[in-house]
């Protein structure tokens, strides 16, 4: 049945500049790849969430996602810190899940397959982001247990429109749901979009029709600012 009830959070990083103005990632990240500084932010980022924020987050019981980086797939002493603040963390494990694209596991195949091998046994959950991206997304089916596929915003956009992108939404969601796993659809921006990805049967929407990026503290009802920022993924 469908709920409309908001499920999920994924936690985004912004970087505010010194006038108090949002900087987007598109205009940070690719910087922080080419200086070597995502494994810092990566790191901010846990910390952040599973430890400065843990009993906020406890309390507020909501089940939430983040990204992890390329470098950070591939840091054996990233991994160590952060499997050990899950370890220490309150938040219930169950309710942690890791977003991981194909260009991040691209060259970190081995490391990235165990890695999330070791996420899932805990009892985190992990998704493949941006499917669909990428030449070879389904090869990757073959070399990861993972729990949720997320459609690239690329092909839902235009979900009700477009013909060849209707067939490729319906043909990752059958592929996902035959190998166990759920389906994430991003860029839901509209009704009719919406509806369309209702009736093909995707699992969860993700997008301003959905809801609009709002601070952790608010989300969370504290009065510290912060910088990230969730957005909502409607159970459907």
């Amino acid at each position: 049945a469908d709920t409309g009830v908001v499920s999920h959070c994924e936690i985004l990083v912004r970087m505010v500049d010194h006038r108090g103005a949002l900087i987007m990632p598109a205009a940070f990240i690719p910087a922080a790849e080419r200086y070597g500084l995502m494994l810092q932010i990566d790191r901010w980022v846990v910390d952040e969430v599973l430890a400065r924020r843990a009993a906020q987050i406890c309390a507020a019981g909501i089940r939430f996602s983040l990204n992890l980086s390329a470098d950070a797939l591939g840091d054996a002493e990233f991994q160590t810190h952060l499997i050990r603040l899950l370890e220490e963390t309150p938040v219930p494990l169950s309710r942690i899940g890791f977003e991981i694209t194909e260009t991040a596991i691209i060259n970190q195949m081995e490391s990235a397959s165990h890695f999330v091998a070791t996420l899932r046994k805990m009892g985190c959950e992990v998704a493949l982001d941006d499917f669909g991206n990428g030449l070879s997304s389904f090869g990757y089916l073959k070399a990861f247990s993972i729990d949720y596929i997320k459609i690239d915003g690329s092909f839902v956009r235009q979900v009700e429109s477009n013909f060849v992108d209707l067939i490729i939404v319906e043909s990752i969601h059958q592929v996902a749901h035959r190998l166990g796993a759920r389906t994430i659809a991003e860029y839901v921006e509209d009704a009719s979009t919406a509806e369309r990805l209702r009736r093909i049967g995707v699992d969860l929407m993700q997008g301003y029709y959905v809801g609009q990026p709002q601070p952790l503290a608010q989300l969370l009802d504290a009065a510290a600012p912060t910088v990230a920022q969730p957005t909502a993924l409607t159970e459907r």
